[in-house]
């Protein structure tokens, strides 16, 4: 987002003067919803694994209060899942479903 990121010159060496993107997770398994909320960002894809949400129910994803996604993971669709494999190469831990996020605007306060 806007005023996030400067040039590394002019970075403080202690780190006094940067602004960071704050990102927060949660996932609620009785729900089988995961939460993101964020700061700084403007733009982000949300990766789900089988361990992080129960992908054969219905499932839920927001991002800063709003719902991106709803509905029943499609188990039959493999791209997300073959992305991830070509991209990462680790055949342990994958990701099962891609959530793109488009935020209007970045978030000013903190995530809490």
């Amino acid at each position: 987002a806007d005023r996030r990121t400067i040039r590394p010159e002019a970075a403080d060496p202690l780190g006094k003067n940067l602004r960071p993107a704050e990102l927060k997770v949660r996932a609620n398994s009785v729900l089988n919803k995961l939460t993101v909320d964020t700061n700084g960002i403007t733009e982000l894809d949300v990766w789900i694994g089988p361990d992080t949400l129960d992908l054969g129910k219905r499932a839920e994803v927001q991002v800063n209060g709003s719902t991106v996604y709803r509905g029943q993971v499609p188990l039959a669709q493999f791209g997300p899942y073959l992305e991830d494999l070509r991209l990462r190469g680790d055949r342990r831990q994958t990701y099962w479903l891609k959530v793109p996020a488009k935020l209007a605007t970045p978030r000013v306060g903190r995530a809490n």
